[in-house]
């Protein structure tokens, strides 16, 4: 048994460089002890959460996690070990653990390939420090309370940032790495008037995250937009979806348009269904929607 990584190693393997050069290593250890092939992967995140109730830091978090692992195979096995700090010890480890697992399933290493490039979106909070970003969510909260003079109370608000990054280092020659940065501001007020209350929410997020009147409006307005509710005559009429309705829709049918042959007793078709991915198309002639859920 091992204790993982200590915190000067785990810090001084953390820079890039220093990832490439002890992911190389560890291959080449792997190789050396007659392995076939050997992957290191590498996970690494940070989060930042704050919410304020009447002017006070309600809740806080601050999260950061660092995780590396190594898989060989060796005579048809995979073999997996998490980070320790001896870096044969760690090989070993994967190895003992290949030569134990009976399974002989196929398990593909990916190969190098082109990559088209993804833009990231532009994070307006990437430069504020902690104190900052709880100024921006004491700033929400009263700018929300200022919108109309019928907000009783501010239910939920908050700012929150987070970050991550993951790699992928094989003796095929794969070096893949992605990093993602998000950072977002949301409010939900309580609006009281003749006796109805009601509740408004409202989100900004990456590069509009700043925009904090812009959220307060918007959460009072749907607030607003809720008071005095009245029945709608029956008949045909044209709608437009909110975004987020839009996609809670898209969420849920997804699945079932995609190429990947469905599984499960609710499968369209029953249990291993075939799906409708061969029968329906786009309105432009695309093909079925991809199955990437993150997508949407």
């Amino acid at each position: 048994m091992h204790n993982g990584l200590d915190r000067e190693h785990k810090a001084e393997i953390k820079a890039d460089e220093k990832i490439k050069e002890y992911a190389h290593r560890l291959m080449t250890i792997a190789m050396d002890r007659g392995c076939d092939g050997a992957e290191v992967c590498v996970n690494e995140s940070d989060e930042f959460s704050v919410g304020v109730l009447e002017d006070e830091v309600d809740d806080y978090t601050v999260s950061s996690s660092f995780g590396l692992g190594i898989r060989v195979q060796k005579d048809g096995r995979n073999g997996y070990a998490e980070a320790m700090d001896d870096p044969e010890g760690f090989v070993e480890e994967a190895i003992d653990n290949a030569e134990t697992v009976k399974s002989k399933d196929i398990h593909p290493m990916a190969e190098p390939a082109e990559y088209p490039e993804i833009q990231k979106k532009t994070d307006a909070l990437k430069d504020m420090d902690e104190s900052e970003k709880i100024e921006l969510c004491k700033a929400l909260e009263r700018e929300t309370k200022r919108c109309d003079g019928r907000v009783k109370r501010v239910a939920c608000c908050k700012v929150v940032t987070a970050g991550g990054r993951f790699c992928i280092y094989n003796t095929l020659g794969l070096r893949a790495e992605r990093s993602d940065r998000v950072s977002c501001c949301y409010v939900e007020p309580v609006l009281e008037d003749k006796g109805q209350m009601r509740d408004g929410f409202a989100f900004r997020a990456d590069g509009e995250a700043l925009d904090i009147a812009g959220c307060a409006r918007e959460a009072v307005d749907e607030a607003i937009a809720a008071m005095d509710p009245a029945p709608v005559a029956p008949g045909k009429y044209d709608i437009i979806l909110r975004n987020d309705a839009m996609a809670s829709i898209l969420g849920a049918f997804a699945g079932m348009f995609c190429r990947r042959r469905p599984e499960g007793p609710f499968a369209p078709g029953g249990q291993g269904g075939r799906g409708y991915g061969g029968r329906v198309r786009h309105a432009d002639g695309r093909p079925s929607l991809p199955h990437q859920s993150k997508s949407l």
